[in-house]
């Protein structure tokens, strides 16, 4: 069982330990901090044997690289101190300046998942095969002059609708507009 008594006794104990070695001056330098990553990570090493680790150790002290490795049933620490050295002999990485403009628009608020469900995408997106004609959404931009029609006026006198069966016309006319309005919510935007 993990995590028993016994597993917290353990950690205990190599914590007194390392607290002692650090008091004795045995480990001179070495942050608490740094201490602390090491015997975590040693734990994980230690339940999972066939991991191997390097992780590189910055902002307490002097840099240096930690190799952690399972070998002869204990894990192995190794401290790479030469970082230093290496970085301080590569050339200086290449500097890039980023200006933003604060006065820069917003760009629109992509759209939600409920909204793109109900109106289609409102982002640019590769075809897929679900849906293999998408398209971004286009601006509206008023018709070129060639297409350009004038509105239709509505006849001078508007027929009166007469029927014999009226309420169920009326019925399934109703009926009709809902399926309509449910399958493009749009026409209420006009």
């Amino acid at each position: 069982m993990r995590g028993g008594l016994d597993d917290a006794l353990d950690k205990l104990a190599r914590r007194d330990e390392l607290r002692r070695r650090a008091a004795a001056g045995e480990a001179p330098g070495t942050p608490p901090a740094v201490t602390e990553l090491v015997e975590a990570i040693a734990g994980v090493i230690a339940r999972f044997p066939h991991l191997g680790v390097t992780v590189g150790v910055e902002g307490a002290g002097d840099p240096v690289l930690l190799h952690f490795g399972f070998a002869d049933g204990t894990v192995q620490v190794t401290a790479d101190r030469t970082v230093v050295e290496r970085t301080a002999a590569e050339p200086a990485r290449a500097h890039a300046d980023i200006e933003i403009d604060l006065d820069d628009p917003e760009p629109p608020p992509r759209g939600s998942h409920d909204d793109q469900d109900r109106f289609g995408p409102t982002y640019d997106e590769p075809p897929t095969a679900e849906r293999p004609f998408v398209t971004p959404p286009a601006p509206a931009y008023p018709p070129p002059p060639a297409a350009y029609a004038p509105p239709v006026e509505p006849a001078p006198q508007p027929k009166p609708f007469h029927a014999e069966r009226a309420a169920e016309e009326t019925e399934q006319a109703a009926r009709r507009l809902a399926a309509l309005l449910r399958d493009n919510p749009s026409l209420l935007d006009d």
